[in-house]
């Protein structure tokens, strides 16, 4: 007989101070990366039957997954769920930043591996959730070296095996972290507009084919643009870009509803 398949407890009970000791004391990694998905989850509930006496112990235990997770799905989960802890919750974004959770998410945005667009996608969230309206988080994740992963990011297009949307969705999430950034702190701003490559990548995404990263990028140049010409002229051009595809979007649109009344009348006659 083979052996008897590991259980989860956080699958069973949906407890999630069970899943903080399963990530806690657990040395198999799917156990882990079951119990930092769950976390995830509970994190992102909304409302007064949202428990957060789990959260204080959750976050050292979920940095340090971030840090030293022995699966890329784990550092993604967990990173997902640093992310939305700080959803709508300035007390754990505070929790976090003391944690030492800017310098893990940073280093994990800055893997090089191409299979690991999803993780640094949800480190590249993490950073720009905690950064809105949050000075004293934007500054960290800029002397971290926050800003310069973030526009590494935006400029890596390779795709990972089996996921290529992942490069679309960390492309969206970095261009979003650096509005929040730039819109936060003023030395942020500095060292965005102080990278060559900062202006003409987010303009490529402001009018570019990623829906996804199309607002946010439009949003950071939009944040920029009182500081640099250059940032102004290209979000001029994003939103010109912007009216044109609008336009052609109307224009299918009625072409496909008057196509669609020619087959009906055509449908209606031969009856």
């Amino acid at each position: 007989m083979g052996a008897a398949p590991v259980q989860s407890c956080c699958l069973h009970d949906q407890d999630a101070e069970a899943c903080v000791v399963q990530l806690r004391t657990s040395n198999n990694t799917w156990l882990q990366e079951e119990a930092a998905s769950s976390l995830a989850d509970f994190a992102r509930q909304k409302g007064p039957d949202r428990t957060k006496d789990w959260m204080p112990d959750a976050i050292p235990i979920l940095i340090k997954a971030v840090t030293n997770g022995q699966s890329l799905e784990l550092k993604e989960h967990a990173a997902r769920a640093l992310a939305n802890l700080t959803i709508g919750d300035t007390v754990n974004s505070v929790r976090i930043v003391n944690a030492g959770g800017v310098q893990a998410l940073v280093q994990l945005l800055s893997i090089e591996l191409k299979d690991a667009q999803a993780c640094r996608a949800q480190a590249a969230r993490a950073l720009g959730n905690l950064s809105v309206q949050n000075q004293v988080a934007a500054t960290r994740v800029s002397e971290a070296g926050g800003v310069r992963s973030l526009l590494a990011a935006l400029l890596d297009d390779r795709l990972s095996p089996g996921q290529p949307e992942s490069t679309l969705v960390l492309h969206a999430e970095a261009a979003c972290a650096i509005a929040n950034l730039a819109s936060a702190d003023e030395s942020c701003r500095k060292d965005i507009l102080g990278n060559a490559t900062a202006v003409p990548r987010l303009s490529m995404l402001a009018q570019g084919e990623n829906a996804a990263a199309r607002a946010p990028a439009r949003r950071a140049l939009k944040e920029l643009a009182e500081h640099s010409p250059f940032a102004k002229q290209a979000l001029s051009d994003a939103d010109s870009q912007h009216e044109l595809r609008l336009k052609l979007q109307a224009l299918q649109q009625d072409g496909r509803q008057k196509l669609y009344g020619r087959v009906q009348s055509r449908e209606q006659r031969s009856v």
